[in-house]
């Protein structure tokens, strides 16, 4: 009894690894590739359009949504 439940918390363990190495390769966890494509995307869009406005410093995504520095 006591071999198969050993067995048992050992497939789960290899399983919650697996999952975990799974999310962290596809970029779903700790921020990844995705947050970062959409990080420098927004800098960018916060770019032009502070430039447009006559703000010299372009964007901040960091502290805020899409904030202009003056």
């Amino acid at each position: 009894m006591a071999e198969n439940f050993s067995s048992v918390i050992c497939m789960v363990l290899l399983m919650v690894v697996t999952i975990v190495a799974l999310l962290f390769s596809t970029g779903l966890a700790a921020g990844g590739p995705g947050y970062e494509y959409c990080f420098l995307k927004c800098i960018d869009e916060c770019n032009e359009f502070c430039k447009r406005m006559d703000y010299t410093h372009g964007g901040d995504c960091s502290t805020g949504p899409c904030c202009c520095l003056e």
